[in-house]
C-alpha cells in the first residue's frame, strides 16, 4: 500500500496510472495508447488531489466535504457530480473502475498507482527505455500490421537522449504554442545529434506542422516540417503517423487534395483502427463537400472509439459536415466536462446561429470573449443585453478574430459580403489551413453564389458547391448509446476506407 502523500508533492504535478495531472490547470494529460488532454473544475481536481493523498485508501464523504468545501452541504449531489466528472475525464467505467472505487458508507478511493512528479524524476532513468518504445511504436506504427516499420531501438541512445525524446514527447502532447515551440527546438537538437533516429525528424514535423496550422508559424516552417517527414521516411519507411504528416503538408503547402488523400487512405490501409487518419481524411473529405464519405469515416470513428468522438475536432467536423444537432449535442457535452478554448466557442456559436439560436450564440460568443480577455461582471451584463449583430461587430473592431477565417466568417454572419470575401482572399494568399473548409461553413452559405468565392474555392482545387446548407442526420445524438454498444464489439467493422 502507498504511504500518505502531501499535497504539496502532488501540486507540481502527478502521475495516475497512464495519465499525467497537472493541479494548477486542472488538466490530464494521456500520450498512451493515444495523445488525450482533459481539463476539471478547480473542485473536481480538488477532489482528485485529496483521494491522490491517500491512495489506495478509503477517503470518506466527510472528509472529502471538509477539504474540498469546508463543510458538509445537505445534499451529496456536489461530491456525487465531481466523481462522475473524474471518471468521465479519466475514461472510467465505474462498474469495472480502474481509477476511482465506490464502497458505500465507506466513501472513495484510488486504485491506480499516484507518482509524484518528484518521484518520477528520481526514478526516470530505470523506466525510460521501457516507455521511449512504447512512445516509438505510438508514433510509427503497431507491431502486428504487416507494412509496420521497425523503430530504430531507442537503446541505442544515451540515457540523456532518451530523456531529451520523452520530453520532447510531452511537450508535443500539450499542444500549446509555447510546448510546441520548445518541442520543435528539442527534436531539432536531437535529429542533429542523432541523424538516423527517424522519431526525432518526425517529432520535428508534427511540431512544426501543429505550429503552422495554429497560425505561429509561417510557411518556410511548414516546408522544412515536410522535408523532415521525408528524412524520417527514407530512415524507418511508411507508417499511419508519416502518411498523416505528409498528407496534410501536401495539403496546405500545394492544395494538393488528391495527392493528401492518397496519404491518407494509405494510413487507414495500414492501421484501419487509427481515428487520427480517419478524422484527417474525414476532414478532406468536408472540404471537397463530399459529406456522405465524410460522415462515413465520422461512424467508424465513432464505432471504433466512441471516447475519441467527443472531442473538439470531432465537433467541429460535425458542424461541417453539416449535422448541426449532432454538433451542438457534442459541444455541449465537451462544455459539461472541460473548458471549452476560444476558437471552439466561436465554433459553438457558429452552430447555434446555423440552428437560428441567435441568444445562445451571443452566449457562446461571449464566453469566446471572455476567454480571451477577461470581461468584468458589467462589460459581461453589457454584451448580454447587446443584440446579437452589435455584440459581433464589437468583437470585430476589438480584434478578437483570432484568424483571417473567423473575421470572414463574423462579416459574413453580419451579411457584409464583400468583407468576408476579401478577408477569405487574404486567409487563401496566407496559406491559412482553415480556409480549404470554406465551402463548408454554415457561415459562408450566402457567399455560395459569389463569383469570387466560387473563383476561391476554384483556386484552391475544390468544385464550387450548389447552394444551401446541407443537413446529414446520418448520425444523430440519439444514436450515441446504439454506437457505444457496438463499440464493444466492433468486429462487423472491415476497415475499408
Amino acid at each position: 500500500m502507498q504511504g500518505h502523500l502531501t499535497i504539496a508533492e502532488l501540486d507540481r504535478g502527478f502521475r495516475l496510472g497512464r495519465w499525467h495531472v497537472q493541479p494548477a490547470g486542472g488538466v490530464l494529460r494521456r500520450l498512451w495508447p493515444a495523445v488525450t488532454r482533459r481539463r476539471v473544475e478547480p473542485k473536481v481536481m480538488q477532489v482528485l488531489l485529496e483521494l491522490a493523498t491517500r491512495p489506495r485508501q478509503f477517503v470518506s464523504k466527510d472528509e472529502l466535504f471538509s477539504a474540498v468545501w469546508g463543510r458538509r452541504p445537505s445534499s451529496d449531489d456536489c461530491l456525487t457530480r465531481a466523481v462522475h466528472a473524474l471518471r468521465q475525464a479519466l475514461d472510467d467505467d465505474p462498474r469495472q473502475p480502474r481509477y476511482i472505487e465506490t464502497r458505500n458508507n465507506v466513501g472513495y478511493r484510488l486504485i491506480a498507482p499516484v507518482r509524484p512528479a518528484r518521484r518520477i524524476r528520481r526514478d526516470a532513468a530505470a523506466v525510460v527505455l521501457a516507455v521511449a518504445v512504447l512512445v516509438c511504436v505510438a508514433i510509427v506504427g503497431r507491431p502486428d500490421l504487416s507494412r509496420s516499420i521497425t523503430v530504430p531501438p531507442t537503446a541505442g541512445l544515451s540515457d540523456a537522449a532518451q530523456a531529451q525524446f520523452l520530453q520532447a514527447r510531452y511537450w508535443l502532447a500539450q499542444g500549446t504554442a509555447a510546448s510546441l515551440q520548445s518541442a520543435l527546438t528539442t527534436f531539432a537538437d536531437l535529429a542533429a545529434a542523432e541523424p538516423d533516429f527517424a522519431p526525432a525528424w518526425l517529432g520535428q514535423a508534427q511540431a512544426g506542422l501543429e505550429l503552422f496550422k495554429q497560425g505561429r508559424a509561417d510557411v518556410e516552417q511548414l516546408q522544412r516540417s515536410r522535408a523532415a517527414a521525408e528524412r524520417a521516411m527514407r530512415l524507418a519507411g511508411p507508417s499511419p503517423a508519416l502518411a498523416i504528416c505528409l498528407g496534410q503538408t501536401r495539403l496546405f503547402l500545394d492544395w494538393d487534395l488528391a495527392g493528401a488523400e492518397d496519404l491518407y487512405r494509405d494510413a487507414i490501409r495500414m492501421d484501419p483502427r487509427d481515428p487520427v487518419a480517419r478524422i484527417r481524411y474525414a476532414w478532406l473529405l468536408v472540404a471537397r463537400g463530399d459529406f456522405g464519405a465524410a460522415s462515413g469515416q465520422i461512424e467508424h470513428v465513432r464505432l471504433l472509439d466512441p471516447l475519441y468522438y467527443a472531442s473538439e475536432d470531432m465537433a467541429a467536423l460535425l458542424l461541417y459536415a453539416g449535422q448541426v444537432d449532432a454538433a451542438v449535442a457534442e459541444l455541449e457535452r465537451l462544455e459539461r466536462t472541460t473548458r471549452l478554448q476560444p476558437a471552439v466557442l466561436r465554433i459553438m456559436g457558429t452552430a447555434y446561429w446555423a440552428r437560428g439560436d441567435h441568444d445562445a450564440a451571443r452566449h457562446a460568443f461571449i464566453q469566446m470573449w471572455d476567454a480571451l480577455r477577461a470581461l468584468s461582471a458589467t462589460d459581461r451584463a453589457s454584451l448580454a443585453a447587446a443584440e446579437p449583430e452589435g455584440l459581433i461587430r464589437r468583437i470585430l473592431a476589438e480584434g478578437l478574430a483570432q484568424t483571417p477565417v473567423a473575421k470572414a466568417g463574423f462579416h459574413a454572419l453580419l451579411g457584409e459580403r464583400d468583407a468576408a470575401l476579401s478577408a477569405l482572399e487574404l486567409a487563401a494568399s496566407r496559406r491559412v489551413p482553415q480556409v480549404l473548409y470554406a465551402g463548408a461553413m454554415p457561415e459562408f452559405v450566402a457567399l455560395r453564389n459569389e463569383p469570387r468565392f466560387r473563383q476561391l474555392l476554384a483556386e484552391l482545387g475544390l468544385e464550387p458547391r450548389a447552394s444551401g446548407f446541407v443537413v446529414d442526420p446520418h448520425i444523430s445524438p440519439s444514436s450515441f448509446s446504439q454506437f457505444q454498444v457496438l463499440s464493444r464489439n466492433p468486429g462487423s467493422d472491415s476497415g475499408s476506407d
